[in-house]
């Protein structure tokens, strides 16, 4: 069965239960576990939304482009996006990640309680500015979609059509008061 992202919420939240010696092992997998949750959510929501996912760092006048890794494209994805909430929380996944660089790979520095205050601060503060921009993003496609789908048209001062915007649109520059009009007499 594949997993989802609140899943890995979970097993992040369920990880603090567990036992072990020395406790910086739970301590260092929770930071681990808890930044995959968030950047696997980052990665959906961009998917989801309209957001664009840059897999290509910007490219300097006559050099060869560069592929960000797969981390990167997504923290510098929500930063590119010129969004300011957006472009915070990609700073912030940017820290989560090297919190949990820190934790998998660097064994030999210890896990202090400021590491895991941040980590934990950052994991709950993304994972609720995904969620906002996420509702906000739902909310306002609902709207837009509802009052993008019709547009009146004046025909004469006694006559006003309600037509699809994208006969509209299709029809722009051509006269099309006339044809109407032959329509409704």
């Amino acid at each position: 069965m594949p997993l989802n992202t609140e899943d890995l919420y979970n097993l992040k939240k369920s990880l603090k239960s567990f036992s072990a010696t020395p406790r910086e092992l739970i301590e260092r997998l929770v930071i681990s576990r808890g930044y995959y949750a968030t950047y696997h959510y980052s990665k959906k929501v961009i998917s989801d939304t309209d957001i664009v996912l840059y897999e290509y760092k910007p490219n300097k006048k006559g050099s060869s482009p560069q592929k960000y890794s797969s981390h990167q494209a997504v923290s510098q994805s929500l930063i590119r996006s010129k969004k300011e909430g957006l472009m915070q929380l990609g700073r912030d996944l940017k820290r989560y990640h090297d919190l949990r660089c820190k934790a998998d790979y660097d064994i030999h520095l210890n896990i202090t309680e400021t590491d895991k205050e941040l980590a934990e601060d950052l994991h709950n503060s993304i994972k609720q500015q995904l969620e906002r921009y996420v509702n906000n993003y739902q909310l306002n496609a609902k709207v837009s979609h509802k009052t993008d789908a019709m547009e009146d048209i004046v025909v004469d001062s006694n006559t006003t059509v309600r037509l699809p915007r994208k006969t509209v649109q299709e029809t722009k520059g051509l006269d099309v008061k006339r044809p109407i009009l032959k329509i409704l007499k």
